[in-house]
């Protein structure tokens, strides 16, 4: 593969996607930049139930920082039916309106929003053990009333632990967010069991006295045995500090929040919500955080008037040497002005996204308003930067540059909605029957090269009316996109690229979408012999995988798309095993008999001290690469379905730990523990033997560093350090701040090609640099600066099969020079050998 970049400058992009390809083509296409604005669970038993304590519950909106919305003048009815379409009252109805309502059906199942603006929110209805929806829809003054079908909803267990030796928790509070967020209290045993939760993903928080907040990713599938969730909690230290504007003056009621800045710069992570986990400063400017775990921590603030503010990575040691925290605001921008149609007409309710036009996305930096009935809007407390501002409604979208650097304050913007490409038709099922309620999305169809309007709007959506018809809006004015719809009540993930997408150019208003009816798979999981392993997973390629306990094999997934699929069985006890092109025809569940797994081999050893001491609670990874963020390893491969997982173990009081149902190829083997250190990775060559390797502990060493462009700080940039071997096989990733600054807090010590990427939107296209070298040692913090300079490559990369459709990813290697290859494996030992 022959780059722009030259000889030995590469960079590896962690994608979430599928396998590594056999006979894969790479294409590196040079391309403009873009520019669309005008000027787990290790194995563990579940425990016995637990009591369950009292839950609050609310809705959750906070993909960007949402002001809260303006008093609106439309409605919204609706009613809640279960599964035998009869009316199910004292339902909780959520509305995702910014701040969140919540009201009771009535005996008959209704209910009624009054004052809503004509903005899209998401509906979702609770109680006992069903849920209704979630269903998301554009209010408007047509709106028709919605119907919320109640489903079996799901139970969790939770478990609530002191991460230093195990020990239960009692009292600890917790709360899973996702569509519906649910909240409650441990009981004695530090443990709850939660019921009435929809299938979706969550982020699983819990606190206590003197403990500081946790946040895990958790999903929760429609199928399989009640999961088990467990949380770590660290002992925390207060943290005080003061929030000024430019003149040194307090800021009064700005909202601090918190992040890690070592953390992972995908959103694949879970981590604190500002809205939830941040606090307002008082009278003084003063704030305090009860807890906070040591580490490296950005502060950032938000005003309603002043601009916002950070500071750079600051070390939280226990001990306070870092003296209070000062986050100093400027003066602020602010945006006004109107929202008209391609006509010039007012566009009442329409959403208002501001977000910097820099070449990265920070976390949270995206602002959200919604205009009034007759399409103003002023938001306030913007950074003084160029801004990107997007308005969009049911007429269309519009995009608009500002440079709020030069003019901090403007009243005047037109934002003109003249992406007003449509897309229309209506909902069948395989008889020719409307079907009302379905779901249909819209994608941008990057195949053919239909770019996305908007950094901050890929996507469409609408709900089908009685009569099965549907409307997208907001469209680019050409190009064509791939539709797809889903049954009222599907909780499916919708996939890149579906079997049953259709491809439709933007202006068909005749479009005609069958649905089939739900289809799902069955079978059994069992080793060579035929018995079944304790515990097992199963799901599709590229989607969440459901558990299963204690039984003789057998698995059921429901709720498919009809079309191929590629099945994933893992487990701890057995390698992973894929089924590849299963057929799921609508409308039945197809048996695919038994998927035998392998025991696999046994890699076990002990993690020591550098001095030689067993270190007792040390986390061992064995996987076909190890991947991370500036502090933690993940537990599996971001490529969901690979043969590519990884299996973790615990070391146990004397040091030792045992990995079963390890596959026969290559590994990476790494330990990590919180405070006695990590080891650098080992190579285990590919074999079907079992095999003792002790792992060494060295202390932690860091670095970090600045991304600039001509000498100029760039926030919220994806930068990568991988070890300069890559035989090794790991590589990390962070973010820039608001700075661009970057640290890796927790890296072994090893030399480190450091590497930025900018636009991370990937749909769009990146541009890469050289990578910088930097030699990582015990106790020690190593400095890698970045300059981009004026013109970095921007490569637009294609993946194609031997038939030239679009292949999906796993990894992604930059380098030069010729590779045929048709294992992942080539490809390291290729790059490693440069």
């Amino acid at each position: 593969m022959e780059s722009r970049s030259g000889k030995n400058r590469w960079l590896w992009l962690a994608l979430a996607a599928a396998l590594l390809a056999a006979g894969v083509t790479w294409k590196l296409m040079p391309t403009a930049p873009v520019s669309t604005a005008k000027s787990a669970d290790g194995g563990k038993r579940s425990p016995p139930p637990a009591n369950v304590g009292t839950f609050a519950e609310f809705p959750v909106r906070m993909a960007v920082a949402i002001d809260p919305d303006p008093v609106g003048t439309l409605r919204i009815e609706g009613q809640v039916i279960d599964e035998q379409e009869l009316p199910v009252g004292n339902a909780t109805v959520m509305l995702s309106t910014v701040p969140p309502r919540r009201i009771q059906s009535g005996p008959d199942g209704a209910f009624v929003f009054t004052k809503v603006p004509g903005a899209p929110y998401t509906l979702v209805a609770r109680k006992g053990d069903s849920y209704g929806g979630p269903v998301t829809l554009v209010v408007s003054a047509s709106t028709e009333p919605v119907i919320l079908r109640m489903h079996p909803a799901r139970s969790v267990q939770l478990s609530v632990v002191r991460s230093a030796d195990g020990r239960p928790v009692p009292g600890a509070s917790f709360e899973l967010r996702g569509a519906m967020t649910v909240a409650g209290v441990t009981d004695e045993t530090g443990t709850a069991t939660v019921h009435g939760l929809p299938p979706d993903s969550y982020t699983f928080v819990a606190w206590a006295d003197g403990f500081a907040k946790s946040f895990e990713a958790a999903v929760l599938t429609r199928q399989g045995t009640q999961p088990h969730f467990e949380i770590r909690l660290t002992e925390g230290v207060a943290v005080a500090g003061q929030v000024v504007d430019h003149q040194s003056q307090p800021a009064i009621g700005a909202l601090v929040s918190f992040e890690r800045a070592s953390s992972s710069a995908f959103a694949t992570s879970a981590g604190p919500d500002p809205g939830r986990d941040g606090v307002r400063t008082d009278q003084q400017g003063r704030f305090e955080f009860k807890a906070l775990t040591v580490g490296t921590y950005r502060f950032t603030a938000q005003h309603d008037v002043l601009g916002p503010g950070s500071t750079p990575p600051t070390t939280i040691d226990g001990r306070g040497g870092q003296g209070p925290i000062r986050i100093v605001l400027d003066g602020g921008a602010s945006l006004g002005g109107r929202v008209v149609s391609r006509a010039g007409a007012p566009v009442g309710w329409a959403v208002i996204k501001v977000a910097p036009s820099s070449p990265g996305r920070m976390a949270n930096s995206v602002r959200q308003c919604t205009a009034d009935e007759r399409g103003i809007f002023k938001i306030g407390g913007l950074p003084r930067v160029p801004v990107e501002v997007t308005g969009q409604a049911d007429q269309g979208s519009g995009h608009v540059l500002v440079d709020l650097g030069k003019t901090p304050h403007q009243t005047n913007l037109v934002v003109t909605l003249d992406d007003d490409g449509a897309i229309a038709g209506v909902v069948v099922n395989a008889d020719g029957v409307p079907v009302p309620e379905a779901t249909v999305d819209a994608l941008p169809d990057l195949e053919r090269g239909t770019a996305p309007s908007s950094p901050v709007q890929i996507d469409a959506q609408d709900i089908a009316d009685g009569g099965g018809e549907f409307r997208l809006t907001g469209l680019a004015a050409k190009g064509t996109y791939r539709l797809h719809a889903a049954m009222p009540g599907s909780s499916h993930a919708r996939h890149w690229w579906a079997d049953s997408d259709m491809v439709v150019a933007v202006g068909e208003t005749h479009v005609k979408l069958v649905v089939q009816a739900a289809s799902g798979v069955k079978g059994r999981v069992l080793f060579e012999d035929g018995t079944a392993p304790t515990v097992f997973y199963v799901g599709v390629a590229l989607g969440p995988r459901s558990p299963f306990f204690g039984g003789d094999g057998h698995f059921v997934l429901g709720d498919l798309d009809p079309g191929h699929v590629t099945l994933v069985a893992s487990g701890p006890s057995f390698a992973q095993a894929l089924l590849p092109n299963v057929t799921v025809d609508p409308g039945r569940t197809t048996d695919v008999g038994a998927i035998t797994v392998t025991k696999g081999r046994v890699i076990s050893g002990h993690v020591l001290a550098s001095d030689g001491t067993p270190v007792a609670g040390a986390s061992v990874y064995a996987g076909n690469r190890v991947i991370g963020d500036g502090e933690t390893l993940t537990t599996e491969s971001w490529g969901s379905g690979s043969a590519s997982a990884t299996k973790t173990a615990t070391s146990d009081q004397n040091g030792a730990f045992v990995i079963n149902g390890v596959g026969a190829r290559d590994l990476a083997l790494i330990a990590d523990h919180p405070t006695a250190g990590r080891s650098p990775v080992v190579h285990v060559p590919a074999s079907s033997d079992s095999t003792s390797i002790d792992l060494k502990l060295v202390p932690f060493g860091s670095i970090q560093g600045t991304v600039t462009r001509n000498h100029t700080p760039l926030p919220g940039v994806t930068v990568n350090a991988s070890p300069s071997s890559l035989a090794n096989n790991s590589n990390f990733v962070v973010q820039t701040g608001a700075d661009g600054s970057f640290r890796f807090d927790r890296l072994a010590a090893d030399t480190y090609v450091v590497s930025a990427m900018l636009g991370a939107n990937s749909l769009s296209g990146v541009s890469l640099n050289n990578g910088v070298s930097a030699t990582v040692t015990a106790g020690a913090t190593a400095t890698a600066n970045i300059d981009l300079g004026a013109d970095p490559v921007l490569i637009t990369i294609v993946p194609t099969l031997p038939d030239g459709s679009i292949a999906a990813l796993d990894e992604i290697a930059l380098a030069s020079g010729v590779l045929q290859a048709s294992l992942s494996n080539q490809v390291h030992a290729y790059v490693a050998a440069l």
